[in-house]
Parts: structure tokens; C-alpha cells; sequence
């Protein structure tokens, strides 16, 4: 059977979609899996254009302008470039490699937003936008230890849903299954679960689910990995009671009620006929 793995997730103020990761066999022996989760995005982050970025000043300098343009335009190579520019004017300015780090993040690139992010912790370890941005690059670089331990700094000093999600997802995705159902109880059992919502993407199509309904679905994918169908159904449909019309739970639910196969009956014993005289 078929087996998705994720592997990846995401900053709790950026963005990239979660990855995943196939182990084969036959599909002509067994069906493919239920599809997994892939939560899209966060929207609360962006790049306003025309706007200072985290704190910058709206200065004459043709650097900030090139900077701003850049940003009005949706270049993001140009913007880049500038802060490039000011960072070898001003090269101890922490708050050039702050942007940095985060436009890199936001542009895909992540080993440098990984290294620049890096220095800016060892200045500003409690700068939570760098470490989100570089906890999900790290995720996207495959290093999934380091970005769980992110995570889980992250929540510590800054509790919020996204980055309790996010290291149950990793949890999940490293095989830490029961640290995943762990943390999943948690978020399931915070009030905020069925307040705030997070984007969820399946095959290129986003919708905003609520955390509640996201945990359980999660944790039903959990319980169909530990082959416990009767769970996975269970939470599968919580999730839907949550949000009915969260498609992803009712994929899941579709595909587990089509291919767990259905307990043979005893057959009925007819009574034995009277004997006759």
C-alpha cells in the first residue's frame, strides 16, 4: 500500500506548503491511501506594497526605493537586491538580514534564508518572524529535526495554534506517532480550536479549517497508520462535525468506508425440519 509521509510544514508567519514523501508497492494488490493533509499558506502574513517592511524607514535613500518598488511590483528580486546593497554599506545592521531572511523565505529561497536567519537568532533569539521563516525552510531543505525543535521554541516562548499544528504535523512525519497524538489532544482541547482556522491544500485547492476539525482529521490519519480503521473513522468524522464541509475528512471518511471490508455474517442455521412418523 501506497504510504504518505509528510514531511514538511510550515512558518507560523509565512507560508510553503507541507511535502510528502511515497513509499510504493503494487496498487494492483491494494488501493492508495486516504489523502493526507497539506496545510497552504498562512494569509496574516504578506508583503504589503508600498509599505516599510518589519520596522524599515521610508527613506530618501535609493536603496529603500528600489526596495519599495520592489515590493509594489511583486519583484522581489529587486528588493533583495537592494537590501543586498544596504547590508554592504551597513553590514552589522541587524535589521537588513532580518528582511533578508524573511524575503528569502518568501521567494523559496531557502538555504539563504536558513543561514542569514541563523545569524539574526544568535542577535535576536526571540525574533519569532525569523524563526518561523527558518523553521520552514528547514523543512523544506528535508532537516525536520531542526525544524521541529524551532517549532517547539517557538511555541514555548510564543504559544499559538499554527506552531502547535505544525509540530504535530512534523511529529507525525518523523514517525513520533504518539508525540503527534499527544500534541493533537492539546490542540483539540484549546478553546481556540474551533475559533481560528488554518488553510488546508489538497491537490492545488485551499480551504480554511478550522484547527479542531484539522486535528482530528489528523489524528484519524494517524490511526488509519496504525491500522486502527474503527479510530481513524471516529475522528474522521468529528472532524466533520466540527466542519462539514471540510473536504479532506470526508475524502478520508469516502475512502475508508469503500476499502475496509465489511465483517462476513454468520451464516443463519436453519432449525432442523420436525421429524414425522
Amino acid at each position: 500500500m501506497s504510504k504518505f509521509l509528510l514531511v514538511a510544514a510550515l512558518c507560523i508567519t509565512s507560508f510553503h506548503a507541507l511535502a510528502q514523501r511515497h513509499k510504493h508497492k503494487s496498487d494492483e494488490d491494494t488501493p492508495p491511501p486516504a489523502p493526507t493533509e497539506a496545510p497552504a499558506p498562512p494569509r496574516d502574513f504578506v508583503i504589503k506594497p508600498g509599505a516599510g517592511y518589519h520596522g524599515l524607514p521610508k527613506g530618501d535613500s535609493v536603496y529603500i526605493r528600489m526596495y519599495l518598488n520592489g515590493l509594489h511590483y511583486g519583484d522581489y528580486r529587486l528588493s533583495i537586491e537592494a537590501m543586498q546593497h544596504l547590508l554592504a554599506i551597513y553590514p552589522d545592521s541587524i535589521k537588513y538580514k532580518d528582511t533578508l531572511a524573511l524575503l528569502y523565505s518568501q521567494t523559496s529561497n531557502y538555504l539563504q534564508c536558513i543561514i542569514m536567519g541563523q545569524e539574526v537568532l544568535l542577535q535576536q533569539p526571540n525574533n519569532y518572524a525569523v524563526m518561523g521563516a527558518v523553521a520552514a525552510s528547514d523543512q523544506r531543505v528535508g532537516r525536520y529535526e531542526e525544524s521541529l525543535q524551532l517549532y517547539k521554541t517557538l511555541y514555548d516562548k510564543s504559544p499559538n495554534l499554527y506552531a502547535l499544528y505544525q509540530i504535530a504535523s512534523l511529529d507525525y512525519g518523523l514517525q513520533k506517532l504518539g508525540e503527534a497524538q499527544g500534541t493533537l489532544d492539546r490542540l483539540i482541547l484549546n478553546p481556540k480550536s474551533i475559533q481560528e482556522k488554518v488553510p488546508v491544500t489538497v491537490q492545488n485547492q485551499t480551504q480554511d479549517v478550522l484547527y479542531r476539525a484539522a486535528a482530528y482529521n489528523l489524528m484519524g490519519v494517524i490511526y488509519q497508520e496504525l491500522k486502527n480503521s474503527d479510530q481513524a473513522k471516529e475522528n474522521f468524522k468529528k472532524a466533520l462535525e466540527v466542519q462539514p464541509d471540510f473536504s479532506l475528512a470526508q475524502q478520508n471518511l469516502n475512502f475508508l468506508n469503500k476499502n475496509t471490508p465489511k465483517p462476513e455474517k454468520a451464516p443463519v442455521k436453519k432449525a432442523p425440519a420436525p421429524k414425522t412418523k
